[in-house]
């Protein structure tokens, strides 16, 4: 009789060694989370003149948020109506209100305004950073939340320094960051946009080097 409890007491014993606890599960969770998909895939945006973009590994853009953090990449170049890139080059992160901003590249600021509300979705009340770099394209940071900027004008800039917090001003259908970098001042029309790839992007790219719309990227260390 002894027997047969000491045998049944050690099942119970093994069975329960057997069964993972809640905190490993948690942990295998949080990793799983952290793995990025990788490689390209074919599609993205062509011309007949050449290659339009340069190589992520030459470029002078690093993603416009805090090294570690994803994002996923909700509009990007000449997307189909209804959206608003349908002939410009220019990206859309799915920020949160209040999420950090970062530069992209090293540069000066030219203008700041954020005084616009995040509730009246009106054109033309977008609160913007822009930023001129050292080639004369200018970057331009838009959809920051009212009082959201960290810039002021002529203040000299250095990748990865807080520009400011993402909101839901001007004509915005919800939190987010537009990100659009033009080929100088002399005009931010859609026709003057700069087609850029991103040097520390982790994620899957289109095979000319450009991010793909619906794809998460974290940003990843800078060299």
């Amino acid at each position: 009789m002894k027997c047969a409890i000491h045998l049944i007491l050690l099942i119970l014993l093994i069975a329960c060694a057997s069964i993972p606890d809640n905190e490993d599960d948690s942990k295998t969770s949080a990793t799983d989370m952290t793995n990025d998909e990788s490689g390209t895939i074919p599609g993205g945006t062509t011309s007949n003149e050449g290659p339009l973009f340069t190589p992520p590994h030459q470029s002078p853009y690093i993603l416009p948020y805090p090294i570690g953090k994803s994002y996923t990449m909700i509009q990007g170049n000449y997307s189909p109506p209804p959206g608003g890139h349908r002939n410009t080059f220019a990206y859309d992160f799915d920020f949160n209100m209040g999420d950090t901003i970062t530069a992209a590249r090293n540069g000066v600021v030219l203008f700041v305004n954020d005084q616009y509300s995040d509730n009246d979705h009106i054109s033309g009340h977008e609160n913007n950073v822009f930023i001129e770099h050292a080639d004369q394209t200018v970057v331009r940071y838009t959809h920051l939340m009212q009082g959201g900027a960290r810039m002021t004008v002529n203040q000299s800039v250095k990748a990865g320094d807080l520009v400011g917090l993402s909101g839901n001003s001007g004509a915005s259908s919800g939190p987010h960051l537009h990100f659009q970098v033009f080929y100088n001042r002399s005009s931010y029309d859609a026709d003057n946009a700069v087609p850029i790839t991103f040097a520390n992007a982790i994620g899957i790219r289109y095979e000319s080097g450009e991010l793909v719309e619906g794809k998460q990227y974290r940003a990843g260390p800078v060299n």
